[in-house]
């Protein structure tokens, strides 16, 4: 029954492409770039149940397990080498927290064997200080990869990925209104030019 199951699942895959790479779209959602071994999925939202029961809506306190146990199942299909949360992994910044001590463990087993990169989403704020360290040091690194491997500007780069009204554009505007830009420029004309008057004090 099990073999007849993964049979009429990957039945369902359909191949697509994107950037001139095949990438499959599995019917749970997830994306699988076999040429790399890459599994991207999104918005998992572990621990929904509990923050909504946080807000006196009371849920089945089952979901966390229950999309583990999903993931697991799409993991066991591909084996893949790399996964990619594309942020949302949690429903809130306390889900860390409130997540059991099992689903640790499950959450924990999945991971072994592959990296694991967490993209941080738009309910991703207020994480713990070691996931979001990880998180961000993840999404700087990710970055700087595709800056080298394509070879392209990061301007361009920043507007593939800004649509209108998102929250890119959001974060961008603010990082404009406090003149960031600015700032690094003259943190890197500050840090030359003590730089030359150390060379020329030696």
């Amino acid at each position: 029954m099990r073999s007849a199951h993964l049979a009429a699942q990957r039945d369902e895959e359909h191949a697509v492409a994107l950037a001139g790479a095949e990438i499959v779209a599995d019917p749970s959602g997830a994306l699988y770039w076999p040429d790399e071994r890459i599994l991207v999925v999104a918005d998992l939202h572990l621990e929904k149940g509990s923050a909504f029961a946080k807000r006196g809506v009371l849920l089945p306190p089952y979901d966390t397990a229950s999309t583990l146990l999903r993931l697991g199942g799409v993991l066991h299909r591909y084996a893949p080498r790399s996964v990619v949360a594309l942020g949302d992994s949690f429903h809130d910044g306390g889900g860390p927290r409130r997540m059991s001590s099992a689903d640790r463990t499950a959450l924990r087993a999945l991971q072994g064997g592959r990296d694991w990169i967490w993209i941080a989403g738009n309910h991703d704020a207020g994480l713990p200080r070691d996931i979001a360290t990880r998180l961000a040091a993840q999404t700087v690194l990710g970055g700087a990869k595709m800056v080298l491997e394509t070879g392209q500007h990061p301007g361009t780069l920043k507007d593939q990925v800004t649509s209108p009204g998102g929250t890119t554009i959001e974060g961008l505007h603010e990082l404009e209104k406090g003149r960031l830009r600015g700032v690094v420029m003259s943190a890197v004309r500050a840090a030359t030019e003590k730089s030359k008057k150390l060379g020329q004090s030696s």
